[in-house]
């Protein structure tokens, strides 16, 4: 028979989860050290650090990862700002050049 566990965030229960499941939970970064669970049937919330084996380093879970052949994984955008700014610096610096160009002639 499988154990069943849940998990407490900010006052509201979810679950019910097996053990694997609640592995799965902390690989994902949805269940953390101090944060409650319940095993069914106990009477009180635990920390889930407290749990033997859930945060070990040792326990592994894996993960399927599916792909879809011929499709390129998405690629961000260059910040809106980011094509502006830089022809900015360009014009200044190569204003400041010429000014440096001019003063030199000058002398």
């Amino acid at each position: 028979m499988t154990e069943h566990w849940y998990h407490l965030v900010h006052g509201k229960q979810f679950g019910p989860y097996s053990f694997k499941g609640l592995r799965e939970r902390v690989q994902m970064g949805v269940l953390h050290p101090d944060d409650e669970v319940l095993r069914d049937g106990a009477k009180e919330w635990v920390e889930a650090a407290s749990v033997p084996g859930l945060f070990a380093a040792d326990a592994q879970v894996t993960v399927k990862v599916e792909t879809v052949s011929g499709v390129e994984p998405p690629v961000a955008a260059a910040p809106r700002w980011l094509v502006p700014t830089a022809c900015l610096v360009v014009g200044i610096a190569i204003g400041m050049g010429l000014m440096a160009l001019l003063i030199g002639l000058n002398r």
